[in-house]
């Protein structure tokens, strides 16, 4: 099994307001096919070894929040996404799941594992046992709480004890592959982020969530690119990820066979 995790510093903030100034799916783009392109696309792509990862299925989603504005945002940015082009698959449908219904004090009462493909979570409330199951789960909560479902998905406990230690909250996603598949993630958003900055971070978490796994720092081309400075559109992070779902590209291919893909596409518009 495969892990990828990546994080975004508190200091990220999306250029582009979600819902506004982005791209529609007939915007036509012009970018330079060169080898930095190619390089961004690969750094992008990678699992490893020059392998792609994505779902073979539309990704369920499960929304874990204590603030009510949150599972607004959470489909706004998925609709965000799915302008994304002919090619995507899009997500499959979206639970929300209010932590306030089973109080303040969750330790040893919540769990959260791997199940038959997809993540589990169970939770007791008075006395009685409950169990929800997706394919993204999407938790929108303080730091303290985070820290919990970030240690039940088994993150890497490097990166939590930094996040326990220090002054700087992060944003990020975890996500783990099964026969060269996604098969679940988990995203991990701070409630304490202004809203701008919770709508940015869910944008790209959710959108790395599905095959575009890391950034390559500093582009001038993809909105993944870790940095203050954004491009004006996210037209470029669309069209790729259209690509990645192409039919032409089987599970498991190389990351080259998608930049072919993406550079004819390119060609042909």
């Amino acid at each position: 099994m495969h892990i990828v995790l990546r994080y975004i510093a508190a200091a990220f903030v999306l250029k582009m307001a979600i819902g506004v100034g982005v791209a529609q799916s007939e915007e036509h783009i012009d970018l330079p096919v060169d080898d930095r392109l190619r390089g961004e696309i690969r750094t992008i792509l990678d699992a490893g070894s020059g392998q792609i990862r994505r779902w073979d299925r539309p990704p369920t989603v499960v929304i874990v929040y204590r603030d009510d504005l949150t599972p607004s945002y959470v489909r706004d940015a998925i609709r965000v996404i799915e302008q994304g082009g002919t090619n995507f698959i899009g997500y499959g449908p979206v639970t929300a799941f209010d932590l306030d219904a089973i109080g303040d004090d969750i330790i040893g009462r919540v769990d959260l594992l791997p199940e038959n493909g997809d993540l589990l979570l169970t939770w007791t409330n008075a006395g009685e046992m409950a169990r929800l199951r997706g394919d993204i789960f999407v938790f929108a909560l303080e730091i303290d709480e985070l820290l919990l479902f970030g240690a039940l998905t088994r993150l890497n406990p490097s990166f939590m004890r930094q996040m326990a230690r220090s002054q700087r909250v992060s944003c990020f996603y975890s996500a783990w592959s099964q026969n060269d598949h996604l098969a679940f993630a988990g995203v991990y958003i701070p409630t304490t982020y202004t809203e701008p900055l919770i709508r940015g971070c869910l944008y790209e978490e959710l959108i790395q969530s599905m095959g575009l796994l890391n950034d390559a720092v500093g582009s001038q081309i993809f909105t993944l690119n870790n940095s203050l400075i954004k491009p004006d559109s996210n037209a470029a992070d669309l069209a790729l990820l259209d690509a990645l779902y192409a039919p032409e590209i089987e599970i498991g291919a190389s990351v080259d066979e998608v930049i072919e893909y993406f550079e004819d596409r390119l060609a042909s518009d």
